[in-house]
């Protein structure tokens, strides 16, 4: 990987204000990928424009500290600062949005005794950014969330681990109060997203609720359109839904979002359980795909012809799709290829100048679509996307 490219996926920012927390920084970049930041009138020693081929980060200067964390902090999956922890809560209090949301923060003192998972310790991958860092420099992580305190399962990290969307995340606190207490957790969760992972192990889930009048905490794991859940209710969504699309040239963003909300909707689907758009590589240029995987914060899927003419399942061949770009289907054979099936759940539907057709992918091959950052902490992994951009993965034929 080229210096460029590892400048254009570090997911963390590390920020210091003197010589003593930039020696630490330049420990970390040996082994994170990260971006330093440091005041303009700090004399560093070297030129920050010119790292050693082995440094995978960047030194940035900042002229003001807090003008260019507001500007960073969502540019970044993680964030470490060390200096004082005063400093840090006055920095980012404006900033927080929601602990599903919100970009880890870890804080350092500047001589690496300590490392304390500050904001988004379980969702956003504070409290692993912390413990490795406290594996790197020897420093003491500080967790304070209650279940890691008590040692007990977590929801919000086992869904943060298995990249499963949270729906309704005030009900987080319900399930995991319940695991503190030892309460009985339901589990539905018909596509064994859960129940197959090794990750859930250790989580008391019952299949089956026990004779009882009071409601019980529930998860509830599927990418069908559910009725509002009450508030022992937490819906998590499996990113188990390939959208293939075909589309005229230069069609607009907004119809080809329009369309597939509504035919989504119609087949009461959740977009939120969108894992990838998939067309043909001749598409790779049409902006409206693009646009359409960043609203829904996914990856693009392509595929050559020859490897979209391999496609089982096809239910509606086209000889004038085949005319054109020698397949002879593209968004059905698209969404079968990505989803690593034969079976169609929503067969190809047409409006305008776009045509698209849905696919589900099981849970045991979840995680192939995820972009990540191979040096990135795990609770920082699975939801990592490149700051700006939408990430594709390329399927072509061999």
């Amino acid at each position: 990987m080229s210096r460029a490219e590892r400048h254009d996926c570090a997911p963390i920012a590390v920020w210091v204000l003197t010589l003593p927390g930039l020696s630490i920084a330049r420990m970390l970049q040996e082994c994170l990928f990260c971006d330093v930041f440091l005041p303009e009138q700090l004399d560093a020693g070297t030129d920050p424009s010119a790292p050693t081929a082995d440094v995978p980060g960047r030194e940035i200067r900042f002229s003001r500290l807090s003008a260019e964390v507001e500007h960073r902090f969502r540019q970044y999956r993680g964030h470490v600062f060390i200096m004082a922890c005063g400093i840090v809560v006055r920095l980012i209090a404006g900033l927080l949005v929601h602990k599903t949301e919100d970009p880890a923060v870890v804080v350092m003192d500047e001589r690496a005794a300590f490392a304390i998972s500050l904001v988004s310790g379980h969702v956003g991958g504070a409290n692993d950014l912390a413990r490795r860092i406290g594996r790197l420099t020897q420093a003491t992580p500080v967790i304070t969330t209650a279940t890691d305190v008590h040692g007990k399962p977590a929801v919000d990290v086992l869904a943060a681990t298995l990249g499963l969307r949270i729906e309704n995340p005030q009900a987080i606190r319900t399930i995991n109060r319940a695991f503190l207490d030892d309460a009985p957790v339901i589990l539905e969760d018909p596509m064994q997203w859960i129940l197959s992972a090794e990750e859930s192990t250790g989580f008391p889930f019952r299949a089956h609720p026990p004779e009882a009048s009071d409601p019980l905490p529930r998860v509830v794991v599927s990418d069908r359109l559910l009725t509002p859940p009450d508030e022992h209710t937490l819906v998590l969504r499996p990113p188990s839904l390939v959208v293939g699309i075909g589309c005229n040239r230069n069609t607009s963003f907004s119809e080809m979002r329009e369309w597939i909300e509504a035919v989504f909707f119609e087949c009461r689907l959740s977009t939120a359980s969108i894992r990838c758009l998939a067309s043909i590589d001749l598409k790779r240029d049409e902006a409206a795909i693009r646009q359409c995987a960043d609203h829904f914060g996914v990856p693009c899927r392509w595929f050559s012809a020859d490897r979209l003419n391999q496609a089982r399942g096809v239910l509606h061949p086209s000889e004038t799709v085949h005319r054109h770009v020698g397949v002879r289907s593209v968004c059905e054979a698209a969404a079968l290829m990505a989803a690593g099936t034969s079976e169609l759940i929503v067969p190809k539907r047409k409006s305008g100048n776009v045509t698209l057709a849905i696919a589900r992918a099981n849970s045991v091959s979840s995680a192939s679509d995820q972009e990540t950052s191979p040096t990135c902490p795990s609770g920082l992994q699975r939801s990592w996307r490149r700051p700006g951009s939408s990430p594709d993965i390329g399927c072509t034929s061999t």
